[in-house]
């Protein structure tokens, strides 16, 4: 809950323990505080504050946690592997990459370490020197995608439009369905008399 003073976000939250209580709920007192927007506040796996809106260090570390968790060093680097690491990467893409956030460097990183998780994997050890062999194309080829290759949503203005503008009506879009699709002629039964 957004407030412009302290007081009026203490009134609201009373207001709000108050509502929960008479559905038979209640507001965590280690995950409700007060806070100003300077210092900011996390919420849904995001730190947000009135610069930037980012990943929180707890959700970094949980997706490093399941990274390591497929990328043990023993076993090899397949397709089943692959696939497994392109889901949880989609995923961690597009959940924190909006147009809202500001995820770029901290997608950067997380790239760079796990570039290192999987040449570690595919070598069976840790080198520094390891890093140069295996080319970030190479495991591209074999078909591992990144956070930053997935494509990112541009940070736009939210135009608003009308609703004729945003929801078409039927009988043009059914025109056009009928156009687009079988060969001259479907849809008219007139058509080569």
């Amino acid at each position: 809950m957004l407030c412009r003073t302290e007081h009026q976000a203490k009134e609201a939250q009373t207001q709000i323990e108050q509502f929960l209580g008479t559905l038979g709920l209640s507001l965590s007192p280690t995950k409700t505080k007060v806070t100003t927007f300077m210092k900011g506040f996390t919420f849904l796996g995001f730190d947000v504050t009135s610069w930037s809106v980012k990943m929180r260090a707890k959700s970094v570390e949980n997706f490093k946690t399941r990274m390591r968790e497929l990328t043990v060093r023993n076993h090899n680097l397949d397709a089943d592997v692959i696939a497994k690491l392109n889901s949880v990467t989609r995923g961690v893409s597009r959940y924190f990459g909006t147009w809202f956030s500001k995820c770029r460097k901290q997608f950067r990183e997380l790239d760079e370490w796990l570039r290192v998780r999987l040449r570690c994997q595919r070598l069976k050890r840790k080198s520094r020197h390891d890093q140069c062999r295996i080319k970030i194309q190479h495991q591209q080829r074999d078909g591992c995608r990144f956070l930053s290759d997935w494509p990112q949503p541009l940070r736009t203005t939210v135009r608003l439009c009308s609703s004729h503008e945003a929801i078409p009506s039927p009988a043009t879009s059914h025109r056009k369905a009928s156009r687009a699709t079988g060969p001259p002629g479907a849809g008219n039964p007139h058509a080569g008399k």
